[in-house]
C-alpha cells in the first residue's frame, strides 16, 4: 500500500548547502557548477531564512562568500536545528494537519468514517472548500500519524479508533520538568540527536539555560540522521548500504561510532564485506545510509575484533588484519622542563592508554608506545620536533621518512644553501 509522505523537502541538499556554503565558507556562486546557479539561488535564500543573522557575507574579488558566524558561548542552542524544522507541505497536507488537529481535540475518539463525515460537514462544506481530499488521503494520513507516535489506533471489533497521544510532559509536576529541562538544556548541545532535546526544551519557551559552550562543534547536527541510521543498524546488527561523495556505494556492517573531539569530526567503524576489512567512514562525508534486511550473525565477534584494534589504534586507519596482529612500535627520548611544563607531562601520558611515559632523569623522559600503524603517529610527533633526542621505530620505512622530512626542514632554513623539496 502506498503511503502519505511529509517530507522534509531535500533534506541532504540542505544538509549539503549548509556544509559547503555556510560552514566552510569558501565557495561563491560562481563556484557552484554541479547544479545550476538558479539553484544555488534559491537555497541560499532558504538557508538564510532558517539562519537569519547568523549568516555572514564576505565580498572579495573572487565574488561573494558566505559563512556562519556566532560566538557558542552566547547561545543556548545550536542554530543549525533549524534545518529540521524546515518541512516542505502541500496546500492539502497542511489544512489536514490543522483539521485532525481541530477534530480530535473536539471529538477525543473517532473513526475513519466519522473523521471523513465532519471533515466533510463541519470544514469544507462550512468554508466552500472544493473537497479535493478523499477517504484514502486521509486513511493514509492517520496510518502516518500513527506511525509518528501522534495519533493512537485501538481496535475493536473490526471498528478502528483514533484518538491523540497526551504529552508525557503533562503528567509530570512542575518540580520535574524544571529538573529534565536543566538536564535537556545540556543534552542538546553535547549528546547525538541533540535535536530531540531541543525540540522537547521548545514546549518551555521561556525556560534560561545555566549551560555556556565552548569549543563545541555544532555542525555534528548536520548528520545526525545519517547517525540515527547507523545506530538502528548497529541495533539490529543489519547490513547499511551507505553511499559516498561521487556516488560511490559500499555495504558495510556498522560496528562503533567514535568521535575525535580535538577535530570535530566523527566516525563509524565498520566491516567493509567487499574488501574484508574494518575501516572508517567520516560521518560526514556519508551522502545516504539506507539499512538492509540482512542480518549478521556475527556482528559480536567482528565487534570484539574492533575493540582490539581500537586498544591499539591511534588515529582512523587499520592495517590489514593479521593473526596475530602486529604492531608497531616508537620509542623516542624527550626533552621537558618537569618544573614549568607539568601540563605537557600530563597530556602525553593521557594521550594514549598504550602509552609509556617515563622519568629518565631531570628533565629527560622515555615514551614507548605500540600502534597498527606507524605512519598514523607522524602528525603527532611532529609537535615535539625540537624535543626529540633520540627516536627509533619498528617499521623503519616510516622511521626513515620522518627523518627525512626533519633533514629537509633543517636544510631548507639553512643559509646559502638551495634545496630541491
Amino acid at each position: 500500500m502506498a503511503t502519505f509522505n511529509e517530507l522534509i523537502k531535500n533534506f541532504d541538499k540542505i544538509r549539503e548547502y549548509m556544509r559547503t556554503f555556510a560552514i566552510y565558507g569558501y565557495k561563491t556562486r560562481e563556484d557552484f557548477t554541479h547544479k545550476s546557479a538558479r539553484t544555488y539561488d534559491n537555497e541560499r535564500r532558504r538557508i538564510q531564512s532558517y539562519l537569519g543573522h547568523y549568516i555572514d557575507e564576505q565580498t572579495s574579488a573572487q565574488g561573494k562568500k558566505l559563512s556562519i558566524h556566532f560566538d557558542s558561548m552566547l547561545l543556548a542552542s545550536n542554530p543549525l536545528f533549524e534545518g529540521f524544522k524546515t518541512k516542505s507541505f502541500t496546500k492539502n497536507d497542511i489544512m489536514l494537519h490543522f483539521i485532525l488537529l481541530d477534530l480530535l481535540q473536539i471529538h477525543p475518539r473517532l473513526t475513519l468514517s466519522e473523521l471523513y463525515e465532519k471533515l466533510l460537514t463541519d470544514y469544507l462544506d462550512r468554508f466552500h472548500l472544493e473537497k479535493i481530499i478523499d477517504n484514502r488521503t486521509l486513511r493514509l494520513k492517520l496510518a502516518e500519524y500513527v506511525s509518528l507516535g501522534l495519533l493512537r489506533e485501538e481496535k475493536e471489533g473490526k471498528v478502528i479508533y483514533y484518538s491523540f497521544i497526551s504529552s508525557p510532559l503533562t503528567t509530570l509536576s512542575e518540580h520535574t520538568i524544571t529538573a529534565l529541562n536543566h538536564a535537556l538544556t545540556f543534552y542538546q548541545n553535547i549528546a547525538p540527536l541533540g535535536i530531540l532535546g531541543h525540540l522537547i526544551l521548545e514546549q518551555s519557551p521561556n525556560f534560561k539555560s545555566y549551560f555556556t559552550f565552548r569549543d563545541i562543534h555544532f555542525s555534528h547536527t548536520l548528520d545526525d540522521l545519517i547517525l540515527y541510521e547507523l545506530l538502528l543498524a548497529m541495533a539490529h546488527h543489519k547490513h547499511v548500504e551507505i553511499t559516498h561523495a561521487g556516488s560511490k556505494v559500499s555495504t558495510v556492517l556498522p560496528l562503533k561510532i567514535v568521535d575525535n573531539v580535538d577535530q570535530g569530526r566523527r566516525y563509524v567503524m565498520a566491516y567493509s564485506y567487499k574488501s574484508r576489512e574494518y575501516k572508517f567512514f567520516r560521518l560526514d562525508r556519508i551522502v545516504a545510509a539506507s539499512t538492509l534486511h540482512t542480518v549478521d550473525d556475527h556482528f559480536n565477534q567482528k565487534l570484539s575484533i574492533i575493540n582490539i584494534l581500537l586498544n591499539s589504534s591511534w588515529g582512523v586507519s587499520f592495517k590489514t588484519i593479521d593473526a596475530p596482529i602486529a604492531l608497531d612500535t616508537w620509542e623516542l627520548s624527550l626533552s621537558i622542563d618537569e618544573d614549568f611544563e607539568k601540563p605537557l607531562i600530563h597530556k602525553i601520558e593521557n594521550f594514549h592508554k598504550e602509552g609509556r611515559l617515563q622519568r629518565v632523569s631531570k628533565n629527560t623522559f622515555s615514551y614507548t608506545v605500540s600502534v597498527l600503524e606507524a605512519n598514523e603517529m607522524v602528525p603527532w610527533l611532529r609537535q615535539f620536533i625540537g624535543r626529540i633526542i633520540w627516536i627509533n621505530c619498528t617499521n623503519k620505512e616510516v622511521l626513515q621518512r620522518f627523518k627525512r622530512d626533519i633533514d629537509l626542514m633543517y636544510a631548507y632554513y639553512e643559509e646559502d644553501k638551495d634545496v630541491v623539496i
